[in-house]
């Protein structure tokens, strides 16, 4: 396994399963059966329920993506994202008001 200092920073996510914390073998086998098709994918479990992702080739720009009954959210990793302070309680919602103008 790589070492955190080693990764491109670039193909680096952070993500959250909202309203589960969800143990790191159960991620791994997600990582394997839903995003094989992006090569390699390391997952880093942060704290409790905050995952960080590093892609081989690609960053993943889809989110929020199912997971089991619940969703997985990203969000691109940048040198200035203080995890410490983050709130992963408040999460982007898009809303289409069908004739509305």
């Amino acid at each position: 396994m790589m070492y955190l200092r080693d990764w491109e920073w670039s193909r680096v996510v952070v993500g959250y399963v909202l309203g589960a914390s969800v143990p790191f073998q159960v991620m791994k086998q997600f990582l394997a059966e839903k995003w094989r098709e992006f090569g390699n994918v390391e997952c880093v479990l942060l704290k409790t329920g905050i995952y960080v992702f590093h892609f081989e080739t690609e960053v993943l720009d889809q989110s929020p993506w199912p997971f089991k009954s619940k969703m997985l959210f990203l969000k691109a990793w940048t040198p200035e994202l203080d995890l410490s302070r983050e709130d992963f309680s408040i999460v982007p919602v898009w809303i289409k008001l069908p004739d509305l103008e």
